[in-house]
């Protein structure tokens, strides 16, 4: 039986360009995540330099604290 080589190398291509297409679109998530993470890193550190931040004396209040941003939160405050 005779093989055609131009149909498998042409399937060989497309597969290669997909793959690539797949890495790069990855990459680029991979980037916007990044920037994102750094984004809020700096608003973190902007928060604790102009000391826009609360303390707990108790792992109770900080759950409390926490419960109370998601209610406002989900409430559209």
């Amino acid at each position: 039986s005779t093989r055609d080589w131009s149909s498998d190398v042409c399937s060989s291509d497309l597969v290669l360009r997909e793959g690539l297409r797949m890495v790069e679109q990855r990459e680029a998530e991979d980037a916007s995540r990044l920037e994102a993470l750094r984004n809020a890193v700096n608003v973190g550190i902007a928060d604790f330099n102009q000391e826009r931040y609360a303390t707990f004396d108790s792992a109770a209040q900080l759950r409390d604290h926490l419960a109370s941003l998601a209610s406002k939160t989900i409430q559209g405050e």
